[in-house]
């Protein structure tokens, strides 16, 4: 498989993994204002990925729907790539790929659930190096 399918096809499933959200319907959600988002993303508490404009989007399953505001969970997992220095497309093909560390979960669906299992098989990944393979060129998504 040439690396433009493959870049392709991994555009193509985390583009369909999950909603994804631009700064101002994150702000909203949350009620906190664009900068707040801006702090969020310096801090290492989520990532975006660009969209067809160039702009930030966030993928949806990053935020507690109770509160709008990143899980707590999804920053320490960020956390633990990102000192690995893996990228935001490593980090979303990760998290949107079944993992068999989770019971073949993918990580995107336990971030409100068993922190310990969710660090765990980050670790691995981090270790292992078994993320799909990210995206060699620059992506745009539409949203």
């Amino acid at each position: 498989m040439s690396a433009d399918l493959r870049h392709d096809l991994a555009a193509a499933v985390i583009r369909r993994t999950t909603p994804w959200l631009d700064v101002d319907q994150v702000a909203a959600q949350a009620k906190v204002t664009a900068d707040d988002v801006a702090i969020w993303m310096t801090q290492g508490r989520v990532f975006s990925l660009a969209d067809n404009r160039e702009q930030p989007i966030f993928p949806k399953y990053l935020f507690d729907p109770a509160n709008g505001k990143p899980y707590t969970l999804a920053s320490q997992v960020i956390g633990v790539f990102q000192r690995a220095q893996f990228g935001p497309w490593d980090i979303a093909a990760w998290m949107a790929t079944p993992n068999p560390h989770l019971k073949n979960a993918p990580p995107m669906a336990m971030l409100d659930g068993a922190p310990a299992d969710l660090l765990l098989a980050a670790a691995n990944a981090v270790m292992d190096r078994r993320v799909a393979p990210a995206p060699t060129r620059s992506l745009r998504l539409r949203h």
